[in-house]
């Protein structure tokens, strides 16, 4: 959960994403991702199911459901190591 004060400047991985505050960086997820009226997210997204209340924003490309995202040459997409978030929804110290 990226809380409506919250702001994350990097990719953020996790099974279900709730998305209030602000997120500059891809998201990838397991399972759902939703942006709620006040979030925002400015990057590509990879997600099971996705859900954007009326006002939430989302600027990027998106892949849902089974499958792998792929760059425009076809290849897996790689990225620059996500931010991990805990059961709590706490962002996780990298390594």
């Amino acid at each position: 959960m990226i809380g409506e004060s919250g702001v994350v400047r990097g990719d953020v991985a996790g099974s279900d994403v709730v998305v209030a505050g602000q997120i500059i960086g891809n998201v990838r997820c397991s399972g759902h991702l939703e942006i709620l009226a006040k979030g925002k997210v400015e990057g590509d997204i990879a997600a099971q199911s996705v859900r954007i209340e009326t006002g939430g924003v989302f600027r990027g490309t998106s892949f849902m459901g089974g499958g792998s995202a792929t760059n425009k040459d076809g290849h897996a997409a790689e990225s620059e190591p996500m931010h991990e978030l805990d059961s709590h929804g706490h962002l996780v110290p990298a390594a």
